[in-house]
């Protein structure tokens, strides 16, 4: 799917194609693998790059901010995942607020997510939330999802240099697509 929402983009004038990807597997090997292979392959010899900052090195980030201000790690649907998407669900319909208040799943050990480890016992509530999420924000989402676009900001300006004006807002017209699971692009 990736190789086919980059060769659209490059046949509909791109010029170059960033690939992000913010969520699970395939990271970063096969976002990597399809940016090498396109890269100047595509229609009119269009760029394609994989920004790699956004997941792991953004997430790690936030961890650290939720660690040095003593809220508890995790690794799946806690306080990180499900923050941000109560931030992002405007229309509350994504996030059951009625449950944060209970949203406690097995305990995760470590570090940062990055090396964390789920301690899965006998009483575990397999509910699927590795950690806890219930002191989740919307303040605390946009917090991550801030995070996660300044870090892709600053590497797609490195990948781009031409593009970002010695270091103001990418201007518009630059023909860059921007794209994960499904494309968001502007020209």
């Amino acid at each position: 799917m990736l190789e086919r929402i980059a060769e659209q983009a490059a046949l509909n004038g791109f010029r170059n194609v960033i690939l992000i990807g913010d969520h699970g597997g395939g990271q970063p090997q096969v976002y990597e693998e399809v940016a090498k292979k396109l890269d100047g392959n595509l229609s009119g010899g269009a760029r394609v790059f994989y920004c790699d900052q956004v997941y792991r090195p953004a997430n790690d980030a936030f961890d650290r901010y939720l660690t040095q201000h003593g809220y508890p790690l995790g690794l799946h649907g806690y306080l990180f995942d499900t923050s941000e998407m109560m931030y992002l669900d405007k229309d509350n319909t994504w996030v059951r607020r009625d449950l944060v208040s209970s949203a406690v799943g097995d305990p995760v050990v470590g570090h940062t997510a990055g090396d964390g480890k789920a301690q899965f016992g006998p009483h575990s509530p397999q509910n699927g939330i590795l950690g806890d999420a219930r002191r989740s924000t919307a303040e605390l989402g946009k917090r991550a999802f801030d995070m996660k676009v300044d870090y892709a900001v600053r590497q797609i300006r490195s990948l781009l240099p031409d593009l970002s004006g010695g270091g103001a807002a990418l201007p518009s017209g630059n023909s860059t697509a921007a794209t994960s699971s499904s494309p968001a692009s502007s020209r």
